[in-house]
Parts: structure tokens; sequence; C-alpha cells
């Protein structure tokens, strides 16, 4: 059944981070400073490194502080996801760049063949990526990889990441959010985790209200900041050369063109949901995640924003395959991944270029087998509860439904 109820009921912190909150509302004190300076400054000493970046990342720097300031109205726990997000990103870029500075060889590394997972969100791309991931053939990058590519000792990534994550974790429960998007840091996920190196990336937008960091974002060109994340994925080949990269993120939608430059060896593999569903999922899962962020959720802008990014994913989607038709673009329609995901995969390594064996469907069934959807709970919601209705999905998305869901 349905959500029925009208809008977005936020919910207070638990207990243990209001403290930390309250005492930055009447004192000031705790609070991280979220402008470029502090972010570079914390990122140079983390790294060791000279704060140098290229105007490029400055510009999603100030971009995102600005509407951070502006927009986001973010409370104490908010302020302090950020500052990690940001500061170990940029911590990162510094030693990526000096990695291959002293290691030049490692520019000639190539990527396997590497399959983009990507779609509208909320369309099944994260199970469909972990599915495909669950073969010895292919080579996943979990959240803690993405956070911290450059990592010698994967224990020490892998345990900081789960500190970093564990407050967010403990505090998502209050909404459920393991029910709409399940993440730990030592599963497969998106790529939006490594594009956050070039402060270009989707990631700045759903951790909280930044709207004004959103609407610059989608007019960004993009390539520069693929450019940093392939280095990334050089790192996480070089570990297993045989192994075909499988990789994921339902924002890449926006800017195929730009990854399509500079991986022009990719397959992309695209799936496609009812926008009435992918909207109405897409605004629970934003609102869930922002509230944690901030003491005044503005609910109506942010279903607001929503509407505007799938909007343009979708147009930007049809523009992609009507242009591009010499590219490895291999479509799957969400019905049929929900009916029958492992025949489903089959067919995809089979079009991708992965040699199956009995082996493959072995390891589908199991991971199928062991995460049935509502495995982590029910997920309900509807477009009234967030005043939009069927019809005007249907004629604003009209384009992309006739292009991919209707024929």
């Amino acid at each position: 059944m349905a959500a029925t109820q009208k809008g977005f009921q936020q919910k207070r912190l638990p207990f243990w981070l209001q403290i930390p909150n309250q005492l930055s509302k009447s004192m000031g004190i705790l609070t991280p400073k979220l402008t470029p300076e502090a972010l570079t400054k914390k990122a140079a000493k983390r790294a060791g490194l000279e704060a140098n970046f290229s105007t490029h990342v400055e510009n999603g720097l100030e971009a995102l502080c600005k509407s951070l300031q502006d927009d986001a109205k973010l409370n104490w726990f908010g302020k302090m996801n950020y500052m990690n997000m940001v500061a170990t990103g940029l911590s990162e870029l510094l030693l990526l760049k000096e990695t291959f500075r002293a290691n030049p060889e490692l520019s000639a590394i190539k990527l396997n063949n590497p399959v983009f997972v990507t779609g509208m969100p909320r369309s099944g791309t994260t199970f469909l990526h972990r599915l495909l991931s669950a073969s010895d053939k292919t080579l996943a990058v979990l959240l803690y990889q993405h956070m911290f590519p450059t990592a010698k000792k994967e224990r020490r990534a892998l345990r900081e990441s789960k500190m970093l994550f564990f407050p967010w974790e403990k505090a998502s429960k209050q909404y459920n959010i393991d029910a709409i998007h399940f993440v730990r840091p030592g599963l497969a996920d998106e790529c939006n985790f490594g594009m956050r190196l070039g402060m270009h990336s989707m990631i700045y937008w759903s951790m909280s209200q930044a709207h004004g960091y959103l609407n610059w974002l989608l007019e960004q060109d993009l390539e520069e900041s693929y450019q940093i994340y392939r280095m990334a994925l050089q790192l996480h080949q070089a570990k297993d050369p045989e192994k075909q990269l499988m990789l994921k993120c339902p924002h890449h939608l926006a800017f195929l063109p730009a990854l399509t430059k500079v991986f022009p060896e990719a397959t992309i593999v695209e799936t496609h949901r009812e926008p009435a569903q992918v909207v109405a999922s897409e605004c629970k899962l934003n609102l869930s995640i922002q509230a944690l962020s901030t003491d005044q959720l503005d609910w109506e802008a942010v279903v607001k924003s929503t509407w505007h990014k799938a909007n343009t994913f979708a147009s930007r989607a049809v523009a992609f395959a009507d242009m591009n038709a010499n590219q490895k673009l291999i479509h799957v329609d969400y019905k049929n991944l929900v009916k029958d995901p492992v025949s489903l995969a089959k067919d995809l390594f089979q079009q991708i270029g992965i040699s199956l064996d009995a082996t493959e469907e072995t390891a589908f069934r199991t991971y199928f087998g062991a995460n049935k959807q509502h495995k982590h709970g029910k997920n309900e919601y509807s477009l009234e509860q967030f005043g939009l209705s069927v019809e005007q999905v249907h004629e604003s998305f009209k384009s992309y439904r006739e292009r991919f869901i209707l024929t």
C-alpha cells in the first residue's frame, strides 16, 4: 500500500547527535568551517602535500561551498559529514596526482573493457550492479575503495570508512533508509564516491539541500573529473588486471558524452523504469537522506530539485541514445530485471562479451537468493504524497517514455 501522508515528516536527530548540534547552535563551538580555504587546508594537511588544485576542482569547491552557505541550512551533523567527505576527497586527489607523478608508468595501465551500469535513479542499478559483480570474472569497486583509492593498507581504509559511516548509518535508521537504498563500506557502490575527488559529483547534492550546486553541476562539462576518476580506476584495475571492471552510477546518465570520451572502451548498460515510479521513489530517498543534515528541511524545494534532476537525466538519455549509435549501449527493462534477474544477467554477460560457464549462473542465483526485493524492509511511496500526479509525469517525460518504455 502506497504512503498517503502529504509531504514529508522530518524527525529529530537521535539524542546522542542532538547534544553537539545544540552546542553548535548555542555556543558556536564544534562547528566545522565549510569554506574553500578551510577545506583545502585540511586536505593538504591530511595528505602531507601542498594544496595545489586545478581551476576545474577549485570551481567545483567554490560552487559547493556557496550552495551550502546559501541553500543547505546545515546542522552540525550535516557540516561534519561534508567536512569529512570533501576533505578526504581532496586529500585523495592530491595523493592520486602525487602517486602518478612518482610512478608515471601507472598512466599506461589499460582498463579491461569497463562496464558502467547507469540509468534513471531508482531503476534497479544497484541491484543489477551487485548481481553482475557476483561473478569472479568481474571487478567491482567497494565503497571504501571509492573513498580511499590510493590506500596502500586496505584494512585501514575499510576501518576508517566504517568509522566515518557509522554515525550516518545509525542516524538513518529513523527513516529506514536501508529499505530504500542499502549502503555499507564493504559493499560494491556507485562511482559518485570516487567522482567526488574532482568536486563534480552528485553525491554533494544528495547529502543536503544544496540546490544551487545541483543546478550548477548539471550545466558543467565533467571531462576533467572523469579523467581524474580514470586514474583512480587504473589503480583499482592494477590489483587484478584480468578481471573486467564493473561500475555503477545513475548520475552518469546526465554526462554520458564526457564519460564515453574519457572511457571509449566502455560498455554502457542502461536501466529503464516507468518515470512515475522513479520520481516518487527518488523523492523519498532524497528527502530521507537530506533530512539528516538540516533542522529546516524544505520538502517542496527538494521535490522540485528532484523533478528537475530526473527530467534532465531523461532528456539526456534520449539525446545520447539517438546520437550515439556506435557506442556499445545495452538497454535493460526494469520489469525484466525484477521478473528474472538471473536470466537477464546471463544475457548481459553474453552481450558484454564475458564468457559464461556454470559458475556464473551459480553466483547469480546465490546473490539473488540472498538479496531478494524487500530484504531490508518494504519501501512505500506515492507521487501524491509529494504533490505530483501520474498525468504530470507522463506529460513531462513523454519523449523518454516513448523512447524507452512504450516501445
